[in-house]
């Protein structure tokens, strides 16, 4: 019997933070129209992420489109291992604030297994997080500081600060790698965040 009622109040426990979500959501929205008189293109959302075993190679780029060499890099290690990915590749940018130029970024695939590293590249359990404020933005590469601005401005707003590096997430890739103008591309932004 107590075992059953602490399974229900985990189920409600679960279904009353969902609803805050939601109600945060609301909030935001509301807000939004006072300010703006016009909502957002982008709806930003609280969520767990869990650890993952992941390939990396971290380097200094001039500018995030200059991270193709990162990415050869790490995708001539994992094809030579016979590395199983299991998950979208993304980039980690490390520098605290905007940079105009020499961006420190580490490119990751999440992997099925353990490889072998190699020279530069490193194979480690990226941390999860409890509370990670994500963004979906589609579009071209060359508009997504429009997601980062909104999720940015959601954070402040909300109550909630930055506590890691920003994590951009490769959902859809241009159809000719390296195009700053796919309009079908799709990237999620993630930024661990907590209650100021």
């Amino acid at each position: 019997m107590i075992g059953m009622l602490k399974l229900r109040q985990e189920e409600i426990r679960q279904k009353v933070e969902e609803e805050a979500e939601r109600l945060e959501r609301v909030e935001l929205w509301l807000r939004e129209i006072e300010q703006e008189d016009s909502m957002s293109k982008y709806d930003v959302v609280i969520k767990k992420i869990e650890p993952v075993r992941v390939a990396a190679v971290r380097g200094v780029v001039p500018t995030p489109p200059d991270q193709r060499s990162l990415w050869d890099e790490l995708m001539a290690h994992l094809q030579q291992n016979s590395a199983r990915m299991i998950g979208p590749p993304m980039a980690i940018y490390h520098d605290p604030e905007f940079r105009e130029r020499d961006w420190d970024i580490e490119v990751v695939m999440p992997l099925g297994e353990a490889i072998a590293p190699g020279s530069r590249v490193q194979v480690y359990d990226l941390p999860g997080a409890e509370k990670m404020a994500c963004v979906v933005h589609t579009g071209p590469f060359a508009t997504i500081g429009e997601a980062y601005d909104a999720v940015a401005k959601w954070i402040d707003q909300n109550g909630y600060h930055i506590v890691g590096p920003g994590r951009e997430l490769n959902l859809r890739l241009p159809d000719k790698l390296g195009d700053q103008n796919d309009p079908n591309t799709v990237n999620e932004i993630q930024f661990p965040v907590e209650k100021a």
